[in-house]
């Protein structure tokens, strides 16, 4: 989750950046973008760490699928010792 929003507050902070740059100090595009390379460098490190645990999870779900799921023995009233006929 942190990954996200270190995604989501670099591109709000360099869009930021870029307005200012841009329309308040009348700066050229290309010499702005120079100047953001930084936080493009921090939005890629962020998607790659989101990347990465996406990845680690889909892992993990086909690696260990049966977890969380009720065995059918459980579904069945015979076999349920809670249940009183």
């Amino acid at each position: 989750m942190r990954s996200f929003w270190s995604r989501a507050s670099a591109l709000a902070f360099g869009g930021v950046v870029q307005a200012r740059l841009q329309r308040v100090l009348g700066m050229n595009f290309t010499v702005v973008q120079k100047h953001l390379e930084l936080s493009y460098r921090f939005r890629l490190g962020a998607g790659i760490a989101i990347l990465f645990v996406v990845l680690l999870f889909l892992l993990y779900a086909i690696i260990n699928p049966a977890r969380g799921q009720i065995a059918e023995s459980h579904l069945d009233p015979a076999h349920d010792p809670s249940v009183h006929a």
